[in-house]
């Protein structure tokens, strides 16, 4: 499985070609999206959700989750879509809602 947090900030390259980099930890809430089969980072790269880290999760040829990179939130929203819905089932701890 791949995990890019996403940054609406988009660099160009000496050869004009735009890089996206991927960004450290910057707000206490983080919106964590599984996308659907044959999905991508791509349809996410403008994408800003305000107060919020954006985590997209994609090509699941294997289900590993590096669950360092949601250590530090106070709080997790999951969406998922199509595949994405087995995806986050399968390699999401189960967590109790605190609120």
């Amino acid at each position: 499985m791949i995990l890019k947090r996403i940054s609406p900030k988009r660099v160009t390259s000496a050869d004009n070609f735009p890089r996206q980099y991927l960004h450290p930890k910057s707000n206490e809430k983080l919106l964590l999206f599984f996308a659907g089969w044959g999905m991508d980072e791509q349809p996410f790269l403008h994408y800003s959700p305000v107060g919020k880290d954006l985590i997209v999760a994609y090509s699941y040829t294997d289900l590993l989750l590096d669950e360092s990179l949601l250590a530090g939130y106070r709080e997790i929203e999951v969406f998922a879509w199509s595949m994405g819905v087995w995806a986050a089932a399968t390699v999401l701890p189960e967590r109790k809602n605190s609120n």
